[in-house]
C-alpha cells in the first residue's frame, strides 16, 4: 500500500513592521543579542589569531566620561531637527493599536537597547574586527586595500570630519582611520538591509562618524548614552505623533 504524501507544511509568514515602534521590546532584545554573539564570537577568533594588528586599546575603550554628553549636542541638536522635519513631512503619521504609555514606554527601552548595542556592535566590536581584517585584506590585494584607503577614503573622512578625528584617520596606523570608516560603513549597511531610505542611510554615515569621535574621545558608555537620547527623540516624537487606537477585548457571551 502506498504512504499517503503529507502536504508540505506552510511556512509561517513574518509579519513584517513598518517602523521601529511597531517591533515588541523583546524582539528587539533577541535580534540584537544575536548581532553582538557572532560580532563577539568573530572578534574573539580573530583575536586568537591575529591580536597584534589590533592597533588600539580596546579595554580604553570602555569608559565613560560625563563632559562627553556635553560635546553630544550637535547630534541631539540634528535629532530634533532631524524628528521635526519627519513630522512635517507625514512620515511619522501612523496609526497604532496600543495605548499612548504603553508606546512611550517601549519607544524609551528600544531607544536605550538601541544605543548599547549598536555601540558595542559597530564602534567596539566591528572597529576591532576591521582592524585584524584588513592588513590580510591588503596582503591579499597586493597593497591596493591600504592605497584606496589612504589616498581617497581617509582623507575625504577627514574632511567630513572637520578634522575632529584627525588623531584617528591621520596620524595612527593606517589600519585605525580604516577601521573606523570600515565600520562605519557596516553600521550603514545595516541601516540598507533594514529598508532605510537612501537619505536615512546618508544620516547614519554622519551619525556614526560623531558617535566614533564621541566613543575615541570619551568612552564607548558615552557614546551608548549619547545614541540613545539621540533615539530616543526621534522615537518618542513618533509616539507622541502617532494616532492611538485602543483595541476592545472581545467578551464571549454568558
Amino acid at each position: 500500500m502506498r504512504a499517503l504524501r503529507q502536504p508540505p507544511a506552510k511556512r509561517k509568514a513574518k509579519k513584517m513592521y513598518r517602523n521601529t515602534l511597531e517591533i515588541p521590546a523583546l524582539d528587539v532584545s533577541v535580534i540584537y543579542i544575536a548581532q553582538a554573539f557572532k560580532a563577539a564570537a568573530i572578534f574573539g577568533l580573530l583575536c586568537l589569531l591575529g591580536f597584534e594588528y589590533l592597533k588600539w586599546d580596546m579595554l580604553s575603550l570602555i569608559t565613560w566620561n560625563p563632559y562627553g554628553l556635553l560635546m553630544a549636542w550637535p547630534i541631539l541638536l540634528w535629532a530634533t531637527a532631524w524628528a521635526i522635519a519627519n513630522s512635517i513631512t507625514g512620515r511619522y503619521d501612523q496609526t497604532l493599536k496600543e495605548a499612548r504609555t504603553r508606546i512611550l514606554s517601549r519607544a524609551v527601552w528600544t531607544s536605550i537597547q538601541i544605543g548599547f548595542w549598536e555601540e558595542l556592535i559597530y564602534r567596539y566590536l566591528s572597529f576591532g574586527i576591521a582592524m585584524i581584517v584588513l592588513p590580510l585584506v591588503d596582503w591579499i590585494t597586493r597593497g591596493v586595500t591600504r592605497w584606496v584607503f589612504e589616498s581617497f577614503l581617509m582623507p575625504a573622512t577627514h574632511l567630513m570630519t572637520f578634522g575632529a578625528l584627525e588623531g584617528q584617520i591621520l596620524t595612527t596606523p593606517w589600519t585605525v582611520g580604516a577601521g573606523i570608516i570600515t565600520a562605519n560603513l557596516v553600521f550603514v549597511a545595516a541601516h540598507v538591509y533594514t529598508g532605510h531610505s537612501i537619505i536615512s542611510c546618508v544620516n547614519a554615515w554622519f551619525v556614526g562618524l560623531v558617535l566614533f569621535w564621541l566613543a575615541l574621545h570619551y568612552g564607548l558608555i558615552t557614546s551608548m548614552v549619547a545614541h540613545s537620547v539621540y533615539d530616543a527623540v526621534l522615537l518618542l516624537t513618533q509616539a507622541l505623533k502617532a494616532k492611538c487606537v485602543k483595541t476592545r477585548s472581545r467578551r464571549l457571551p454568558v
